[in-house]
């Protein structure tokens, strides 16, 4: 009863009430009795107003705090999407190629390109409302990118106009660049894509391209021009079509074997002339090498009559000479040029009446008569 009495009563008679019964002063510390009435209106009105600004924040932390717990969650994929930044590749351009260099824009994907062993492969998709582009799959070691974990990287490159995509190749090398990713600045080696396409020409590119071989000064232009010519149903056709590269490659054949007949027979021509003039001047220099050390002798046969070469008479015994040892005496001047014309019958000095080798060189004496 004296609970209920100190709801009736004032402040003091609780107070009172409190001392008279000996009950601890905690027990009448009620929120209705120790509080006054305005403030508790005015808590019940601040509450909802609060409570109507607090809870939009409220959720909003709550649902950010969700997004983060969601996100330090790992991601495995078999591969993941990045991007190459193309850079431009040093040195001349060859002709009739396009060479493009790609490197890794994110600085983990190019240490893991850098540290892992890849296996790549490559994949041509040809669509029909935009040019065609090559799919690049690297595969190694693990790759952690933010909250995903993958295997490898996948990445499209864009190939130029005018190429042929069959003839596209990709290839994994390693490279000096500065893309300005790393924080100590300047080139640094690492890996990446090189892209070599072949550029198709027409016909008319192609004329223009052998004309502007022909029209380089210098000698070298002189030894390009026969195989131009044979080469050039084969450049022709090869911009045409396949059929055309097909009655162009077999034009340019038969060319080159009726080409390589025709050496073979003045190959053929050249050898044995070189031949037959290697075996004349062989005979002269061994006939002026004996007339040198001429054989002094008597007699000789025929010394007193006609030349057996020119059938002329001899005017001095001096202008004779006798091959030894079948000792026959002929003009010295006829026999020298017998021996250089090109219907000499062998390789080696002979004499022109018995056939027998000639192995020295006799003079007749002047005082002797036969």
């Amino acid at each position: 009863h004296a609970f209920t009495f100190s709801f009736r009563h004032s402040m003091d008679a609780i107070q009172l009430e409190a001392l008279e019964t000996g009950r601890p002063r905690s027990l009448f510390r009620s929120p209705y009795v120790l509080r006054s009435p305005w403030r508790s209106q005015l808590r019940r009105f601040l509450r909802p107003v609060l409570l109507f600004f607090l809870l939009p924040f409220i959720g909003t932390a709550w649902l950010g705090r969700r997004k983060e717990e969601t996100r330090e969650i790992a991601e495995e994929r078999p591969v993941v999407d990045v991007d190459f930044v193309e850079l431009e590749v040093p040195g001349p351009a060859v002709r009739f190629q396009i060479h493009k260099l790609y490197f890794p824009l994110a600085p983990p994907v190019a240490h893991w390109m850098n540290k892992s062993d890849l296996k790549f492969s490559s994949s041509i998709e040809t669509p029909l409302a935009i040019p065609p582009r090559i799919h690049v799959v690297i595969k190694g070691e693990p790759l952690q990118i933010g909250n995903v974990t993958a295997k490898g990287i996948h990445t499209i490159l864009e190939l130029p106009e005018n190429v042929d995509p069959r003839a596209c190749k990709v290839a994994v090398i390693v490279a000096s660049a500065d893309i300005g990713s790393e924080p100590s600045g300047g080139a640094f080696p690492t890996r990446a894509l090189l892209l070599v396409c072949q550029v198709q020409q027409s016909a008319k590119d192609s004329l223009q391209n052998s004309s502007r071989l022909l029209l380089q000064k210098g000698p070298l232009r002189w030894l390009l021009v026969p195989w131009l010519v044979l080469l050039l149903p084969l450049i022709v056709g090869s911009a045409m079509g396949p059929m055309a590269l097909l009655g162009g490659a077999a034009l340019t054949l038969a060319s080159i074997a009726c080409l390589s007949f025709l050496i073979a027979i003045l190959i053929v021509i050249l050898q044995r002339r070189c031949l037959h003039c290697t075996r004349k001047y062989r005979r002269l220099w061994r006939l002026r090498r004996l007339q040198r050390r001429p054989s002094q002798i008597d007699a000789a046969f025929g010394d007193s009559g006609p030349c057996c070469i020119c059938l002329g008479d001899a005017d001095s015994r001096d202008a004779l000479i006798a091959l030894l040892p079948c000792r026959h005496a002929l003009h010295a001047t006829c026999y020298s040029s017998w021996v250089s014309a090109d219907a000499y019958p062998s390789s080696s000095l002979i004499c022109p009446v018995c056939r027998c080798r000639a192995d020295s060189i006799g003079k007749l004496s002047p005082t002797t008569t036969t």
